[in-house]
């Protein structure tokens, strides 16, 4: 195989140059027979040459006294890295306040560090050029050798730059390269930086650790925004208008509006929010969704401790498309009606799902709300724990859908009513609706004192009961409900 090149990776595996039987020919292409191929390190970049020799029976040898002869088979092989270098900490298309984690050591493969912080550059040739013309403001750091050179970098007092562009270069013969920019960097954290900020700059946005911010206006996340809280507590109302917003790791103790569509809460703690009421229904919501796309809050937390009064709804959802509520924690829920409620015009989207939350402390009433559907949705209630709930959940059928499928799985609840408001769950006739196009599926219900629910547990025991506000219910208007173990 004459004059053959080969490339990989250091450090991979490469199938043909493990020791292999090369077989050999004359020029007359007779079989000789055959050597073993070796000589390549794998783990080292670099060019290896490889010849191969033979020697016959009679120990004629290709290999003469002077070298090798044009008759010897050989072959390059080229064992190079074609692995980009590595940037930890900071990340395209970000913002920081006060200072930014980096690590940008030769153990991420990096020689060098090319960078500016006032241009926003669109590529490392670029900004290599731009660096090799000497041009003000961008500088290159040798990190060659240097396993060290990371860190939490302050961002110098008075440092406001929208976009700053980095280029990590390697070692290897290719000069594999790693491009970062459109990376904002503030050296003031305080709350009117940090909403001007936040009204300038898409993409995601680092607030500063733990840092308290107070508003003195409505937050309005208008753009499509990652906003990455660090721990840090916001005290004023935030507004999510744009589309495709994610709110991470942060604490909130006012309102919260979503307008936008595929909002996604993760890791919000909803906190101190003041929901005050001096009655039944007179406070407000602590989270307002009035969207027309999906809505997901997941890993989060309401804690109610600190309401006056009582109040309807800690989450209010009007969305027309798919609802998942994952994994939160709703905390000391005493004093509020129907504590995820679902909109009475706008119907609960199929694929909506409600799955593996804990609702502790005792609700007035109903833990879940649904009052209207589509023909053929599907909803998914599972894996929750309602430590008090009268009634888990509450279902009207406004407009009468029909082939919509309910599936309960894995659910327990404590419930201490008995007589005939028991039960996991309970049918409001509202507007003389039916509730015959219903079907529940019911999985692995375990209620009060541990006891598995069926069909033909009784009292606080029950699964479920009707309630009609013009006593026109009938047996044929009942659901279907299936105890599927």
């Amino acid at each position: 195989e004459l004059g053959a090149t080969m490339t990989d990776n250091v450090d991979a595996t490469i199938t043909d140059l493990q020791p292999t039987k090369i077989n050999l020919y004359d020029l007359n292409g007779k079989f000789l027979g055959n050597v073993t191929e070796t000589g390549v390190d794998t783990t080292v970049e670099g060019r290896y040459l490889l010849y191969y020799d033979y020697v016959d029976g009679a120990g004629n040898s290709s290999k003469t006294d002077n070298g090798y002869t044009p008759y010897d088979a050989k072959r390059w092989v080229i064992v190079e890295d074609t692995t980009a270098p590595k940037i930890t900490g900071v990340a395209n298309n970000t913002t920081y306040f006060g200072s930014i984690d980096y690590n940008m050591s030769d153990v991420n493969g990096i020689k060098y560090i090319y960078y500016d912080f006032t241009h926003n550059y669109q590529s490392c040739e670029e900004l290599i050029e731009a660096y090799n013309n000497g041009i003000s403001g961008v500088g290159r750091e040798d990190v060659k050798g240097k396993t060290d050179y990371a860190g939490n970098y302050p961002i110098p007092a008075g440092y406001a730059f929208k976009g700053v562009s980095y280029c990590a270069v390697d070692n290897g013969y290719n000069e594999n390269k790693t491009f970062m920019n459109n990376i904002s960097v503030y050296a003031d954290t305080s709350a009117d930086t940090i909403l001007k900020a936040i009204s300038e700059n898409n993409g995601t946005i680092i607030l500063p650790k733990n840092q308290n911010i107070i508003l003195n206006q409505d937050l309005v996340i208008n753009a499509n925004t990652t906003i990455v809280g660090n721990g840090a507590t916001v005290s004023g109302k935030v507004i999510i208008a744009g589309d495709n917003v994610v709110v991470k790791d942060i604490k909130l103790t006012d309102n919260l509006v979503v307008t936008g569509s595929n909002a996604v809460l993760d890791g919000v703690t909803m906190l101190n929010v003041n929901s005050a009421g001096t009655g039944k229904g007179n406070g407000y919501q602590v989270i307002k969704v009035n969207t027309n796309g999906n809505f997901t809050m997941k890993n989060s937390v309401i804690d109610n401790t600190y309401s006056k009064g009582s109040f309807y709804n800690a989450i209010n959802i009007s969305a027309k498309g798919k609802v998942e509520i994952e994994n939160n924690k709703f905390i000391n829920i005493e004093n509020v009606y129907n504590i995820i409620e679902f909109s009475q015009s706008t119907p609960t989207a199929t694929g909506t799902i409600i799955k593996g939350n804990e609702f502790t402390g005792m609700s007035k009433n109903n833990v879940i709300s649904m009052f209207l559907f589509e023909d053929g949705n599907v909803i998914t209630i599972e894996d929750n724990y309602f430590d008090f709930s009268g009634n888990a959940l509450r279902i009207s059928n406004y407009s009468n859908a029909k082939n919509v499928v309910i599936n309960v799985n894995n659910n327990k609840y404590n419930d201490t009513l008995d007589g005939e408001y028991a039960g996991f769950m309970f049918f409001q006739e509202v507007k003389n609706e039916s509730f015959a196009g219903i079907t529940i599926n019911v999985t692995n219900l375990i209620g009060p004192d541990d006891v598995k629910i069926t069909s033909t547990t009784t009292g606080k025991h029950s699964f479920n009961y009707y309630y009609s506000d013009h006593n026109s219910l009938t047996k044929e208007d009942y659901a279907t409900i299936n105890f599927l173990d």
